[in-house]
């Protein structure tokens, strides 16, 4: 690992402008959550889901709250979404259990699916 440099239009990773960390940045600073979205989340990864093999959310957690805290918080972690589709996973540990597992195990960790808009495609507990 190279350490990051600042310098004339962003930051730099090995002498190389660090586009995709400043894109998800922007994408978090306006991240909204589209009504579909939040149905299929709420539907999908509720506790009394029928969904097999899922994470679900505790029932007392408000999730369009916890979202957007993971999303925009100093402390989680980014990387970009996989097999080659756009957007980015943010993965953020709360102090406090959120739901359980796909595994039924409790779990204070949530991952967040956003677009490069800014626009949340999916989000459940890991």
């Amino acid at each position: 690992w190279r350490a990051l440099e600042s310098g004339g239009g962003g930051l730099r990773v090995a002498g190389q402008l660090d586009s995709a960390l400043i894109r998800a940045s922007e994408a978090a600073a306006k991240v909204t959550i589209p009504e579909a979205r939040l149905a299929h989340i709420l539907e999908r990864h509720a506790l009394d889901t029928t969904a097999l093999n899922v994470g679900r959310f505790a029932r007392e957690i408000n999730v369009p709250h916890l979202i957007v805290q993971a999303v925009r918080s100093d402390a989680s972690l980014i990387r970009p979404n996989t097999l080659g589709r756009a957007g980015y996973i943010f993965e953020h540990t709360f102090s406090f259990p959120i739901g359980v597992t796909r595994y039924e195990q409790s779990t204070n960790t949530l991952v967040v699916i956003v677009r490069e808009n800014g626009q949340v495609f999916t989000a459940f507990p890991r």
